[in-house]
């Protein structure tokens, strides 16, 4: 419907301008009228690009990846992850597997997965059920560095077909599980990129009563499933805290897949 009332607006602003009196449009008339143009046209250049990489899109990738991290403090993370999914002209209807380091073992109850939205190209009508997505083929043991290596599949019913898109979030409940996060060596959160993506957002809070205050190297690219530091090729993004540390932020475009984004922090007490 925006698209709609965009395009329309774009159409109609030429025909307006042509309509009206020249005696009686002035300087701010027409500015206005050209700055509505402007913002229309970005807007549906923009929705041009997006739609034009999902159709060009062969093999299955992320349009968008989101990760939000939650803290308490007692070491409490609750993460809720939302992934812009869309299946390519190669047919896959699974989705793609994921895993996430934990310095506690957790279970498959700790996930629950919800469906924002699912379309397909050309559209297509679901059954009276709606669409749902399950984790199965657990793994998950722990590394000789401690930590716990948690890997799973999101199984959708109905299976996707090609050229799908959907749009999904998996929220993970850890108890207790980043306690180094309040020692002054401090720990990491992380970003897998496991699959071609365009943009990926990470947005972590800190516990009340605390701040987060970055740790060098600040940020690091690591091997998806090794783990292992990565050299670059490039200039990595840095994350950011805001004024009174109470968010931590990490914006990459076009990230690079099969690494693990790791920003290294640690918790402090908020001064009185």
């Amino acid at each position: 419907m925006l698209a709609r009332l965009n395009l329309f607006a774009v159409l109609l602003a030429p025909v307006a301008a042509w309509l009206i009196d020249e005696d009686t449009l002035t300087l701010r008339d027409a500015l206005q009228l050209l700055i509505i143009v402007a913002l229309a046209a970005a807007v549906l250049t923009g929705q041009f690009v997006g739609g034009l990489w999902r159709w060009l899109q062969w093999r299955p990738a992320y349009a968008r990846i989101d990760h939000q991290y939650f803290y308490s403090a007692d070491g409490t993370v609750i993460t809720r992850s939302t992934f812009d999914y869309v299946t390519g002209w190669r047919r896959r209807s699974e989705l793609p597997a994921e895993n996430l380091i934990w310095y506690r073992e957790i279970g498959v109850s700790n996930l629950l997965y919800r469906i924002c939205q699912r379309d397909s190209f050309p559209e297509h009508a679901f059954a009276k059920d709606p669409p749902r997505i399950t984790a199965r083929e657990r793994e998950g043991y722990q590394r000789q560095e401690g930590e716990y290596f948690f890997a799973w599949t999101p199984r959708i019913d109905p299976p996707l077909r090609r050229k799908e898109r959907v749009r999904f979030m998996v929220e993970i409940v850890a108890e207790g599980t980043e306690t180094a996060a309040f020692t002054p060596a401090g720990t990491r959160l992380g970003c897998p990129v496991l699959l071609p993506t365009r943009h990926a957002e990470v947005c972590a809070y800190a516990p009340f009563g605390y701040r987060f205050v970055l740790v060098g190297p600040r940020l690091t690219l690591r091997d998806a499933q090794t783990l292992e530091q990565l050299p670059t090729r490039r200039k990595l993004p840095l994350p950011e805290v805001s004024p009174d540390g109470s968010i931590l932020s990490l914006s990459v475009r076009r990230p690079r897949a099969g690494t693990r984004y790791w920003v290294h922090y640690r918790f402090e007490p908020v001064e009185d």
